[in-house]
C-alpha cells in the first residue's frame, strides 16, 4: 500500500525522514492548548468547558479525518498530502488568530481547520518510516 513512494529528485532518504519528524513535531503543537486555556477563562471570562472546546472539537475532528486519510495519500502521494496538511494546519491556526473578535474563529480555526490538517498529515512521517525503514 505505502511501498510506492518514490520524489523525481535525488535526496538522501536521511533528509526527508529527518522534515517527516519535524512536520510530526509542529503537528504536536495542539498538544500545548492547556497554555491557552488559562487565558481564555481569564480574557472572556468563560467557564472551563467552553475554554477547552477548541481542542475537544480538534479531539473529533482529527481522528475521524484520519479515517479517510489513507486513502488521500494513496490517490495523491505524500508530498501533495503533507502540503495540504500543513496549509490546513497553518490557515486553522491563522484564523484562530481572529479569535480576540469572535470566539468561534478558534473553534473553526483550531478545531476543525487544524484537526483536518492534522488528519491528513499524521500519518505521513509514519507511514514513510515504515516503507522506508522497514526493520526498523
Amino acid at each position: 500500500m505505502y511501498q510506492k513512494f518514490s520524489f523525481s529528485f535525488n535526496v538522501p532518504k536521511q533528509v526527508i525522514l529527518f522534515f517527516t519528524v519535524l512536520l510530526q513535531a509542529c503537528l504536536g503543537g495542539t498538544y500545548s492548548w492547556s497554555v491557552y486555556d488559562a487565558v481564555f477563562i481569564k480574557q472572556y471570562d468563560v467557564p472551563a468547558a467552553l475554554a477547552s472546546a477548541p481542542f475537544n472539537l480538534f479531539y473529533v475532528v482529527f481522528p475521524i479525518m484520519l479515517l479517510f486519510a489513507s486513502k488521500l495519500i494513496d490517490r495523491f502521494g505524500p508530498r501533495q498530502c503533507a502540503i495540504l496538511g500543513g496549509a490546513l494546519f497553518g490557515c486553522g491556526w491563522m484564523l484562530a488568530s481572529l479569535g480576540a473578535h469572535n470566539f468561534y474563529y478558534i473553534l473553526a480555526g483550531v478545531g476543525v481547520l487544524s484537526g483536518l490538517g492534522v488528519g491528513i498529515a499524521y500519518l505521513i512521517p509514519i507511514t514513510v518510516g515504515v516503507a522506508w525503514y522497514p526493520e526498523q
